[in-house]
């Protein structure tokens, strides 16, 4: 609520030549089948043009699905980044009671929803928003790799490996979950010779 309700007062518009309007142009290019392209104009970043790597494709592939879904807008924008922000907080409690208690997943969910950087930037279109839920979901991943047995499922970690690479497809930053995990494997005991085997 409080992630829309901000939304739809604040409405910002993408400054010319900014990252936002590069993600926007990029989007509107996908989701009108130019592939990933912008077009640089006086005016500012447009769809078309030649095909680009300048930033990971990865929240541009998100904002043009909600472009195919609800039309080529700025608010259809604004409301994939509400979806994503929203989704972040149980992703959130789930982390806290993983690591911790219900009780703290639960302190941890609430902040999630009322922290005001996470709900000032919703309306932005940013990969922020976007990369924060990736990201919250790729750490709940790497903590649900280990079993309660202390084994770790091969399975579970090859889907946590595969949302940490489509988290890195929105921000090269990552891929420092990959370090971590084996340091998270490592310090919880992880039997991963038996596991290696039984796959």
């Amino acid at each position: 609520m409080a992630r829309a309700g901000w939304s739809y007062w604040a409405q910002p518009l993408p400054p010319y030549f900014s990252d936002a309007e590069y993600y926007d142009a990029a989007a509107r290019s996908l989701a009108s089948g130019e592939g990933y392209s912008v077009l640089l104009t006086p005016e500012g970043f447009r769809p078309g043009g030649s095909a680009t790597a300048f930033f990971p494709p990865g929240y541009s592939l998100y904002l043009s699905a909600a472009y195919r879904l609800l039309g080529s807008t700025v608010a259809s924008g604004r409301a994939a980044n509400i979806l994503a922000g929203a989704l972040t907080v149980p992703l959130v409690y789930l982390i806290g009671r993983r690591l911790f208690t219900p009780t703290h997943g639960l302190l941890a969910a609430a902040g999630a929803a009322v922290l005001p950087s996470l709900i000032f930037w919703t309306p932005v279109l940013l990969s922020e928003t976007f990369f924060t839920f990736v990201f919250a979901a790729a750490v709940l991943l790497v903590l649900l790799t280990l079993g309660e047995d202390g084994r770790l499922s091969i399975r579970s970690a090859a889907l946590a490996g595969l949302v940490v690479g489509l988290a890195a497809l929105v921000r090269g930053q990552a891929l420092v979950l990959l370090p971590v995990a084996l340091l998270w494997w490592r310090l919880s005991g992880a039997d991963t010779r038996s596991s290696l085997g039984a796959s």
